[in-house]
């Protein structure tokens, strides 16, 4: 994946998220605007946490590609540099 294809990712993953927990804070459907029951609550919020998942893995990669250390990263994450190589590394 080059830069320009990583960014137009994380810019669609970070509208997603933003919309879903702004429809979250009202009780809506992503999707339809209708109102959620408890258990489509649940499913949006596990969409949220997917979405932001997904943010984070393109925000590395992209980071990556700028020359970000493995050590700047694990800082930003409050982890080791080796973990943030286990966990986003396989990606690189």
């Amino acid at each position: 994946m080059n830069q320009a294809t990583i960014t137009a990712h994380t810019l669609h993953h970070l509208d997603t998220a933003t919309e879903v927990l702004s429809n979250l804070r009202l009780g809506l459907d992503y999707h339809t605007g209708a109102d959620l029951s408890p258990a489509e609550m649940i499913e949006e919020a596990a969409a949220l946490t997917w979405a932001a998942d997904s943010l984070l893995h393109l925000t590395v990669a992209q980071q990556r590609l700028t020359g970000t250390t493995w050590s700047e990263i694990g800082q930003a994450l409050d982890i080791t540099k080796q973990a943030a190589q286990q966990r986003f590394g396989t990606m690189a």
